[in-house]
């Protein structure tokens, strides 16, 4: 049976290679899409992870009615010298977006005014130059640190950054600084941002209603990953007495606080979703291959009728016959599939 079965499939090579090919594309699209599916989820969870599992952003909640302002005095007072053992760094940002000019050349992106701890809380590496220092907060200074992608975009290169002076707003800006290349992140890309020193940004970039100290987030760096749950709670518990919430469900926090692990574990349920909803789309192609050998072996059935007719008057029975032609569509779907598993690995 399994001869007669693939000697038929020979007789009729270009019918049996088309039907094939329907499986062919069916496997290889779900393989393929449920693979991208999957490589997207490590993409995004290993950029998140790449700044830190023991991160935690605090930021305004504007959704509460008479929400505070966030103020360098709160990120002061998360300091771990003030008893918060679980805390091992505080970093406070404030940030606008700008055009940032060279020459003849401009490229839009985020001004970040930051401390020096931002680099030790973020875990940015230096290409070229050093990062902003205590004394440029100080002073007030115009000096910047720029993210790969805006090197190259102004300058052409990395090197060719450093010592130049770019402008922002209506102040130029000395470049002291260029770092590595880091790629995109739930938190943003340091390639496409320009750092300044906070206080500078403050005062020459930005106009707040809460005050010259108010800031947009603050970044805090746990202990360890283990440690960030208790982290959490003692910025919550500092930042209430603060704020004079007396409310401690959390309902009247003016604060948000997440973590990067609820960033992660947010990551991969979308790119979860992401994966099955792929893999649902591809599937279709799958069924539709398998319909299209149903409906082959139907058409082969009805153009087969006097050969049928002889199997049976030489001794063949109806289980016969039909074991026959359902090998035939085993094989078609056999070698279809592991054609398509080959493309699709591929």
């Amino acid at each position: 049976l399994i001869k007669e079965a693939w000697n038929s499939l020979l007789v009729n090579k270009l019918r049996t290679a088309l039907t094939m090919l329907g499986i062919i594309i069916g496997v290889a699209a779900v393989i393929s899409m449920l693979a991208i599916g999957h490589g997207a989820s490590i993409s995004i969870t290993s950029s998140i992870q790449s700044i830190g599992t023991n991160l935690i952003f605090v930021s305004r909640n504007s959704n509460v009615r008479n929400a505070q302002t966030l103020t360098l005095a709160d990120a002061e007072a998360l300091n771990p010298v003030n008893g918060l053992d679980a805390v091992k760094a505080v970093a406070p940002t404030s940030q606008t977006n700008l055009t940032v000019y060279y020459a003849d050349n401009s490229i839009s992106a985020t001004i970040l005014g930051v401390l020096p701890d931002y680099q030790t809380v973020r875990n940015e590496e230096m290409a070229l130059g050093s990062f902003i220092t205590e004394e440029d907060v100080e002073k007030r200074a115009t000096s910047a640190v720029i993210g790969a992608e805006i090197a190259t975009e102004l300058f052409g290169s990395k090197e060719a950054a450093l010592g130049k002076k770019i402008r922002l707003g209506n102040y130029l800006y000395t470049v002291t600084g260029v770092l590595k290349t880091k790629g995109g992140t739930a938190a943003g890309s340091s390639d496409t941002q320009v750092f300044i020193p906070l206080k500078t940004l403050q005062v020459r970039l930005l106009t707040r209603s809460g005050g010259p100290n108010a800031i947009n987030q603050i970044t805090i760096a746990a202990t360890s990953a283990e440690t960030v749950n208790l982290a959490i709670s003692q910025v919550q518990a500092v930042l209430r007495s603060r704020h004079k919430i007396s409310d401690t469900s959390g309902a009247s926090d003016d604060f948000r606080i997440y973590s990067q692990e609820s960033m992660t574990e947010a990551a991969t349920s979308i790119s979860g979703v992401l994966s099955l909803f792929l893999g649902g789309i591809a599937s279709i192609s799958l069924l539709v291959g398998g319909i299209g050998i149903m409906n082959i072996m139907l058409i082969s059935v009805l153009e087969r009728t006097k050969e049928i007719g002889l199997r049976k008057a030489l001794g063949a029975q109806d289980d016969d016959i039909l074991l026959q032609f359902l090998l035939e569509a085993l094989m078609i779907g056999f070698f279809g599939g592991i054609l398509g598993v080959t493309l699709g690995w591929g």
